[in-house]
C-alpha cells in the first residue's frame, strides 16, 4: 500500500530530526520561538497604523450656554464635517442662528462636536477660518474657540487688543442673527 504524499513527508521530516542531537532541537525550536514574537511585534507596530485611512463624517454643531436656562436657538444653517485620521479630528462647522436668550447664562458654547476632545491633549485651539457676523459688537478683532480636554464642546473667546476674553450671553443678541463660520483640529481618546 502506498502512503499519501503529505505524510511520506512528514515522515522524512521525522527521519531527518531523528538523527540531531536535543540539543539542536532546542536550539532550532528557539529560534523558531524568536521569529514568531519578531512578527507578532511587527504585527503589533503595524496595528495602529490601520488608523491612518481617513474617516469622514458629519456632525450637527449646536450653540448653547454654560447654564442654558430657557435659552433657545433657531438655526438657519447648522452643518459640520469632519475627517478624522488616527486620533486627529479636523473640522468645519457653519452655523447661522438667532438666539432668544431667556434665562440662559455663562459662556457661550458650540457642541456637537464628531468626537470628545482627548484628556492628554489637554487645551486645543480653533482658528477662525472665515468670517462671523455678530451683530452690535464692531470692536472685537476675531474669535477663537478653546477645548478643554474630556469635553465635546467648545467655549468661544474674544481676541481683541487685550488677552482673549470668554464670550458669555452678554455677546449674543436675542432675536438678531449671528453666523459663525470656523474649522480646525483637535486630539481624541476615542476610538
Amino acid at each position: 500500500m502506498r502512503q499519501r504524499p503529505s505524510r511520506v513527508i512528514r515522515s522524512a521530516e521525522v527521519r531527518a530530526q531523528i538523527g540531531k542531537p536535543r540539543t539542536a532541537l532546542r536550539g532550532e525550536l528557539n529560534d523558531l520561538r524568536a521569529e514568531n514574537v519578531a512578527q507578532e511585534s511587527y504585527l503589533a507596530r503595524l496595528r495602529p497604523l490601520t488608523n491612518l485611512k481617513p474617516r469622514t463624517g458629519a456632525c450637527i454643531p449646536t450653540v448653547t450656554l454654560s447654564t442654558p436656562g430657557t435659552f433657545s436657538v433657531a438655526y438657519d444653517i447648522q452643518i459640520g464635517d469632519y475627517t478624522r485620521v488616527a486620533n486627529r479630528v479636523f473640522f468645519d462647522i457653519r452655523l447661522r442662528f438667532t438666539p432668544t436668550l431667556g434665562t440662559g447664562s455663562g459662556s457661550v458654547r458650540i457642541g456637537g462636536l464628531p468626537f470628545v476632545v482627548g484628556a492628554a491633549s489637554g487645551i486645543g485651539y480653533v482658528a477662525i477660518l472665515s468670517g462671523f457676523t455678530w451683530p452690535g459688537i464692531l470692536t472685537k478683532a476675531m474669535i477663537t474657540a478653546l477645548a478643554d480636554g474630556t469635553n465635546d464642546y467648545f467655549r468661544l473667546f474674544w481676541l481683541g487688543d487685550t488677552s482673549p476674553t470668554a464670550m458669555d450671553e452678554t455677546a449674543l443678541n436675542s432675536g438678531s442673527q449671528h453666523t459663525l463660520y470656523f474649522g480646525g483640529s483637535y486630539a481624541t481618546d476615542e476610538d
